[in-house]
């Protein structure tokens, strides 16, 4: 196996652990946490998905504020070595956020698990999800 497959492995692996904790604690975001009212939606986490399979809303930005702040404090918890992972394979895939660096930032690693977090978003799915969706919201 070469090298880089190996990190791509890794990095996928560590992706999915960190991304399956930032949506668990998107799914405790709930009641006055909501941005959508009386949307028949269940959490933050679900008018996420909401979002990313049916279009930008108003509450986009405020969204991905939140968003970013859970991965910057799931990575702060990581070791030295998975932050460098994910903000080196990070720099691979968003290389234009630092054209002038060829150094991997932390900015490298939260487009890295922005990008996972919300490919994930795109295909999750529930009732909930479904009904506002398909327009039977409420």
């Amino acid at each position: 196996m070469d090298e880089y497959r190996l990190l791509v492995g890794l990095n996928r692996l560590f992706l999915d652990k960190i991304t399956n904790r930032i949506i668990t604690q998107l799914r405790k975001l709930k009641g006055d946490y909501l941005l959508s009212g009386d949307s028949g939606l269940k959490n933050v986490w679900e008018e996420i998905c909401v979002q990313v399979q049916g279009g930008d809303s108003d509450y986009r930005q405020e969204y991905q504020e939140t968003i970013n702040n859970f991965i910057k404090e799931e990575l702060e918890r990581k070791p030295k070595s998975v932050i460098e992972l994910i903000c080196y394979m990070g720099s691979i895939s968003h290389s234009e956020i630092s054209e002038a660096s060829d150094q991997p930032s932390i900015d490298h690693g939260i487009a890295e698990l922005n990008d996972a977090l919300l490919a994930k978003a795109g295909s999750y799915s529930n009732s909930c999800i479904r009904k506002y969706l398909d327009g039977d919201e409420g």
